[in-house]
């Protein structure tokens, strides 16, 4: 059995796997090739009779692949996140009830697992930009709290991220230091991004420095958004 998540770049790699070695990773990636969003489940009672596997090297090589069924796993949000695979070096000529109930359970779990998987890339991905950028960078959620800060804001507001976390952002940029206060509670605010930028693409806003010192800073905005929403 062997477990493929689907990356960043849309190729699948094995994450997991049991009875096979790392050695053949690549034969097991291609041997699911078929399964997909079109073709979500694909079972082959004997794949050494299957004209379609007769050149997949598991299959007339070790382990020697016979019954062989694979099932795409998606997320909460639709999309494919990877691949179960069970193989057998015995030909099975169905797969019976107590089988299919028991690779549903085990699909239902590898889609948990790679969903948190995807999750923490996904996080891990907007934490290093946001520690190698120079630029003061702060993330909010939907409700406009802040979630996570860069060392760069840091400086810029003098306090550490710990202490701007659940902070609301007006409290950085506060709506009476603004030259058009409602403009830029918009701004900041607008759940429709794509049309606050092509009016506003750059926003300056006011803020306190850390020795009280009133600054004006060119921000910009841009959406990241992680899990299903």
């Amino acid at each position: 059995a062997w477990l493929l998540a689907r990356g960043g770049d849309e190729r699948q790699r094995v994450i997991a796997r049991h009875g096979v070695d790392a050695s053949v990773d690549a034969h097991c990636v291609a041997l699911c090739a078929p399964v997909n969003a079109e073709v979500p489940r694909l079972t082959v009672p004997d794949a050494a009779l299957d004209p379609c596997f007769e050149t997949e090297p598991l299959v007339w090589r070790h382990p020697g692949v016979r019954f062989f069924h694979a099932q795409a796993l998606f997320g909460s949000n639709g999309r494919q996140l990877g691949v179960i695979a069970i193989a057998d070096p015995a030909p099975r000529p169905a797969c019976g009830r107590d089988l299919l109930r028991a690779i549903e359970r085990l699909a239902g779990l590898g889609e948990r697992l790679l969903e948190r998987h995807d999750l923490l890339r996904r996080n891990r991905i907007a934490t290093q930009i946001l520690q190698t950028t120079f630029s003061a960078m702060v993330v909010t959620d939907e409700h406009g709290q802040v979630t996570m800060a860069n060392r760069a804001a840091e400086a810029l507001f003098g306090m550490r991220a710990r202490r701007m976390h659940g902070m609301p952002v007006d409290v950085l940029f506060p709506t009476y230091m603004q030259h058009d206060p409602q403009g830029a509670s918009t701004w900041l605010h607008s759940e429709d991004i794509e049309a606050a930028m092509q009016r506003e693409p750059r926003y300056h806003l006011r803020t306190l420095g850390p020795k009280g010192d009133v600054r004006t800073l060119e921000a910009t905005r841009c959406s990241w958004r992680l899990g299903h929403g």
